[in-house]
Order: structure tokens, then C-alpha cells, then sequence
């Protein structure tokens, strides 16, 4: 797992340049007209449109600096799948159940009766 830190610019320029560079479409469109002053019968008009590409970042170094740390949210879903995983085993289940603190313990009674 990779972790990006804000003062660690050479992990996020590394990433960047490992994952992030992407070609970029865009799409100009326009459109003008013109009347003559003296005779505004002599309407002009025009229509174009211009596809360019160009390679650039998929997300700008500066903007993987801002992110948070999400190192904790992680961990904290894979303890989350271990419970569950452990909850669907009974013997498992057991296990898991004596080692819970009565809070915690009303609290997964309660989130099984909101499933029920």
C-alpha cells in the first residue's frame, strides 16, 4: 500500500510519473457572424470545431499532496472484513463474542437485529 505524506514530493512525483500521465481530448467549438454596416443583408456566418489531444498528468502532483493519509481508514476496513469474516464462522463466532466488550457487544446485538 502506498501512502503519500505532503512533505514527500519525490514519492508523489514517482507516482505520477509511474501511474498518472494520460492523453487529454478536448473539443473546441465555434462560432461567429458578421453583418456588413451599410447593408445588413450581407450577413456572414460560421460554424468550426477542433479536436486536440495532448499527454498530461491524470491527477496533478499537487493534488496527491493534499490527499490524507488514508493508511488508518485501511486498516481499519481490513479489521472490519476479519470481523465478518470471523462472525460467519460459529465457532469463530464464539471466539470473537467472549473477547468483545459489553458496549461492543450490544452493538453488534443491535446491528443483527437491524438486519433480521
Amino acid at each position: 500500500m502506498q501512502t503519500f505524506e505532503r512533505r514527500n514530493a519525490v514519492t508523489v512525483r514517482a507516482w505520477v510519473q509511474a501511474n498518472g500521465i494520460q492523453r487529454l481530448k478536448s473539443l473546441l467549438l465555434t462560432q461567429g457572424s458578421t453583418t456588413h454596416s451599410q447593408n445588413p443583408l450581407l450577413y456572414t456566418g460560421n460554424v468550426g470545431d477542433r479536436l486536440g489531444e495532448e499527454e498530461g498528468d491524470l491527477l496533478p502532483p499537487v493534488l496527491l499532496g493534499r490527499l490524507p493519509n488514508l493508511a488508518h481508514q485501511a486498516r481499519f476496513a481490513a479489521f472490519v472484513t476479519g470481523l465478518t469474516e470471523a462472525l460467519a464462522d460459529p465457532y469463530r463466532q464464539a471466539l470473537v463474542t467472549d473477547a468483545l466488550s459489553p458496549l461492543q457487544e450490544r452493538a453488534l446485538r443491535l446491528a443483527s437485529e437491524g438486519d433480521g
